[in-house]
């Protein structure tokens, strides 16, 4: 009896031990001012695959420039995505202390009073989000590096940010901007060895966090390896997951939106907007395309009243002419295995 009681004690006892994050992320930024890194960058991405890391590889404008007139750049992006490495969109907003990349969603005003000359201005953020999206192959963006919440796309929900130390051990929190949820990531900059060895010592003691991610520039990698390098067999060593940015946040529910589902394959389904009056979009987001994917919608009774298949582009517009106001259920079925349910509110 003594016995059995230090056991249940034991296993009691463990429910409230503190653990250091299991899973982590490491984003890359492709720097406006080094856009002629990409024989780097492909260096960079083989090493990591050489290690099992997965990447959030986060592009600038001028990083289309130099991609978009080779073919074979586009398919070498479109390879990295189908090995599980996430194509994100990242941003130097004008509060950036070294140099602002000419897009923005704040007026001629704000870039005045930020210093910067407003002849540099190259469009808003919707039209960086489309040239990004141009090279990302069949991949949606969800991910952006910026610190600015102005300077959003409607097309990413997931925010990295960050430069000391500390940064890189958080919580994502999830926030509200323009009546749109989003979620932010903490990431510290590795800019050499002694900032790489310093987030090895502060790992064993950071028991209050369930994240972990660091950022490296491309121009790290050709500077120096070795600090990404080791950084890619700590992850090993310690037996962590890489993840890609977007695949962490939604296993955290990171923000809270009904209808991101995530299952064991990644496969992942987005609802936008939700609640939604005149229309709403159910989109498949996966490394591979979902062949024969379903979706079935039932009202509040069980009952089912739609069902439609996805087509190419794995999105189904449903609107309101269908449906009426109220709550409904959806699952989304592939090869008649559910992976995805959720709730849709139709205004």
């Amino acid at each position: 009896m003594k016995k059995i009681f230090l056991i249940l004690a034991a296993l009691f006892a463990f429910q409230f031990i503190e653990a250091q994050p299991t899973q982590c992320f490491t984003a890359i930024h492709c720097d406006p001012s080094e856009p002629e890194n990409f024989p780097n960058l492909e260096k960079l991405v083989d090493s990591a695959n050489s290690y099992n890391i997965k990447l959030t590889i986060e592009f600038t404008g001028p990083w289309v420039d130099s991609i978009s007139p080779y073919l074979y750049r586009k398919n070498k992006i479109a390879i990295w995505h189908a090995q599980g490495h996430e194509i994100a969109m990242h941003h130097h907003d004008i509060s950036h202390p070294m140099q602002w990349d000419g897009y923005t969603n704040h007026s001629k005003a704000e870039i005045l009073a930020a210093g910067w000359d407003t002849n540099n201005y190259k469009g808003n953020m919707e039209y960086l989000y489309n040239r990004v999206l141009s090279i990302a192959g069949t991949a949606p963006l969800k991910t952006i590096g910026n610190s600015d919440s102005v300077d959003l796309p409607l097309g990413c929900i997931f925010q990295t940010q960050g430069i000391l130390p500390a940064d890189g051990f958080s919580n994502p929190v999830s926030y509200s901007y323009d009546g749109k949820n989003y979620c932010r990531i903490g990431y510290t900059y590795i800019s050499g060895l002694s900032t790489e060895n310093l987030m090895e010592n502060l790992y064993p003691s950071m028991t209050a966090y369930n994240s972990l991610g660091v950022v490296f520039h491309v121009f790290n990698f050709v500077d120096d390896s070795w600090p990404m390098m080791k950084w890619f067999q700590f992850v090993n060593q310690r037996g962590l997951q890489s993840k890609m940015v977007a695949q962490i946040l939604i296993s955290l529910n990171c923000p809270p939106v009904v209808g991101l589902v995530a299952d064991e394959e990644n496969h992942v389904v987005q609802v936008y907007p939700n609640p939604f009056a005149l229309q709403t979009t159910i989109e498949i987001i996966s490394a591979k395309k979902i062949e024969n994917a379903e979706l079935k919608i039932f009202d509040m009774l069980g009952r089912e009243i739609i069902s439609t298949t996805f087509g190419n582009d794995q999105k189904i517009i449903l609107s309101t002419n269908k449906i009426d106001s109220g709550v409904y259920f959806y699952k989304v079925f592939q090869k008649n295995k559910v992976i995805a349910t959720g709730k849709l509110f139709a205004e």
